[in-house]
């Protein structure tokens, strides 16, 4: 491995000692508290401006390090800044957070982090919504059932966590009321695109801050009006989905009262990054092939052309990775029809587009909330928080 690639991350701003080390084990579940029972209003309070908690790498990021060595430094990181584990299981859906075993080809992928590549993965394993050898993260390499556990190769796709945030509200955001005209109303069904352009600047601005808070990023007034009645029928929880919590969630070590302590970052061996899959992957395949004696190659090889082909796959790589001067969609009529943003799905192209324009007035407090993910991951901080922080040292 790289010398150490950077094994110690450097702060670029005076760290809080107030911000809770364990934040990632209950920041989705409702109680607006850390385990210290300190809420997290006074915490943000007490961490704003120059108390702003970040971390950039020394030397490597996630562009440098190859698949082995991104697993390696996650592992490192998230252990030294003591965010490894929780004492709960979670969230628990059908299938985010899960695994996806081939006993054939000794392969597991996950756990499976929504809006990280996960519908691809799942399609890989024979179908995006029951894909089959789908079994939780007690099972896997945890498993005394599992027959050679020194023959499977485990890896997980994670992505830039701003990009991860702004997908969330994209496949989220149509799901709350909003604000138009003063008046709240539904941007949900057929009509939804021209009812989002209706609204003015600030209105689309405050629908988006209420999105932050209700994930619990930002201080914003109450939210609860803004949340939809249909919102209900695709969660098992009023409020909450499997899209909400960040990267970091899904990797942590984690207590059950029925399976006990549960192993789930040590058994990770590779770290697939979604910008650069092509790659990640083949490294994947070639470690998975040296461990398995061949027995991974063919399904290596039969998904890697089947992913390349697939238009979806295509398509969500080009729209965050392409960088395009921002327009104004919902005055450009032509460039909202050529881009995707009117019809029915219109509504998630148009939340995904003016989320990169809002995001800046909430940058300061987003990054904190995605501090570890950005630094564990070894993703660069977004050019408008590193301005905020530099603003207020």
């Amino acid at each position: 491995m790289r010398a150490t690639v950077g094994l110690h991350l450097a702060c670029i701003v005076l760290v809080a000692c107030t911000l809770p080390r364990r934040l990632l084990g209950r920041r989705h579940f409702g109680d607006d508290k850390d385990f210290s029972g300190q809420s997290l209003a006074s915490l943000r309070e007490s961490s704003a401006g120059t108390q702003a908690r970040t971390f950039i790498a020394e030397g490597a990021s996630f562009s440098d390090l190859s698949a082995a060595e991104a697993a390696t430094l996650l592992k490192t990181c998230m252990r030294e800044h003591r965010v490894d584990r929780r004492d709960n299981p979670g969230m628990v859906t059908a299938w985010a957070g899960n695994l996806i075993i081939n006993e054939t080809a000794k392969v597991i992928a996950g756990p499976l982090i929504p809006k990280s590549g996960s519908t691809s993965l799942r399609a890989m394993f024979g179908d995006p919504d029951k894909p089959h050898g789908l079994v939780g993260r007690a099972s896997g390499k945890n498993s005394p059932t599992l027959e050679h556990p020194e023959l499977y190769t485990q890896f997980a796709v994670v992505r830039n966590p701003l990009r991860h945030l702004i997908d969330v509200y994209k496949e989220t955001g149509f799901k709350y009321d909003m604000v138009i005209g003063g008046v709240r109303r539904s941007i949900w069904g057929l009509h939804a695109s021209n009812m989002y352009c209706r609204a003015s600047h600030q209105e689309k601005n405050q629908h988006f801050a209420e999105f932050l808070a209700h994930m619990g990023i930002t201080n914003a007034t109450d939210t609860k009006p803004a949340l939809h009645q249909v919102f209900g029928r695709f969660t098992g929880r009023q409020g909450y989905n499997e899209h909400m919590p960040n990267q970091l969630h899904w990797l942590q070590d984690y207590h059950d009262f029925r399976d006990g302590n549960v192993t789930v970052l040590e058994n990770i061996d590779y770290l697939v990054r979604l910008e650069r899959f092509d790659e990640d992957f083949e490294s994947v395949r070639e470690g998975a092939s040296q461990r398995s004696n061949g027995q991974s190659d063919a399904w290596f090889t039969r998904n890697h052309e089947a992913q390349r082909a697939d238009k979806t796959y295509r398509m969500h790589v080009a729209v965050d990775d392409v960088n395009t001067r921002w327009v104004d969609l919902c005055a450009d009529e032509e460039a909202r029809r050529r881009l995707g943003g009117t019809g029915e799905e219109g509504i998630m192209t148009l939340l995904h587009h003016y989320a990169w324009f809002f995001y800046r007035w909430h940058a300061l407090e987003i990054c904190q909330f995605l501090v570890y993910d950005f630094a564990c991951l070894r993703y660069p901080l977004p050019e408008a928080c590193q301005i905020h922080f530099r603003g207020n040292t």
